[in-house]
């Protein structure tokens, strides 16, 4: 049986409508194990109150957050579910500390839209996309960095919020990020990490 999957996936400029089609594209890579459902607002995450979801995917930029739907969201994580956040979520809700604390990091800024070198231990991958900057919890287990003014800087992390798992992915800013295999690995891998 296939796992559900809510994808709250909203904007026509951030991310823009054409990004937002780029990472629907690729999550389509997947659907022979995931059901996805989609949103296009944030009320949309009162549908994790159905437990029949194994797990949320973030993709937006907002500023203000109901506190319904963030006691949702809390609730829905500390209590097993897993949650991804690409890009624009962790841009979003900057002084909400509760939200921050399920991310496991605090926006800080960021670059231009250039070329940058993901890697981990094993690997590399260059894409043209813009790099963030966070504080980040020391408990996150960070898995890609980037360079960042001679410093590493973290752009995947995964960590858990109460029996919840948690991903994070910073980049996806342009839409050819989405169409890199290494790309596809890091959201493959997420996934199945935050479902499991």
């Amino acid at each position: 049986m296939k796992k559900k999957i809510l994808v709250i996936s909203k904007g026509l400029f951030h991310p823009s409508l054409i990004c937002r089609q780029a990472f629907k594209k690729a999550l389509n890579n997947f659907t022979d194990m995931y059901e996805f459902t989609y949103e296009n607002t944030l009320k949309g995450i009162e549908k994790l109150k159905d437990s029949d979801y194994t797990a949320a995917v973030l993709f937006f930029h907002e500023f203000t957050l109901d506190n319904s739907i963030l006691n949702i969201l809390k609730e829905y994580t500390n209590n097993g579910g897993g949650v991804f956040a690409v890009h624009g979520p962790m841009a979003s809700f900057k002084t909400n500390k509760e939200y921050l604390d399920i991310l496991g990091s605090r926006f800080t800024g960021h670059g231009k839209i250039e070329k940058i070198t993901v890697k981990d231990a094993n690997t590399s991958f260059t894409t043209k996309d813009e790099l963030y900057t966070h504080e980040h919890d020391p408990n996150n287990k960070v898995l890609f960095t980037s360079s960042y003014q001679g410093k590493d800087e973290p752009v995947m992390w995964t960590r858990t919020y109460g029996k919840g798992k948690v991903a994070c992915f910073s980049l996806g800013h342009c839409p050819k990020t989405f169409k890199i295999e290494e790309v596809r690995k890091i959201l493959f891998n997420a996934l199945y990490y935050i479902s499991n």
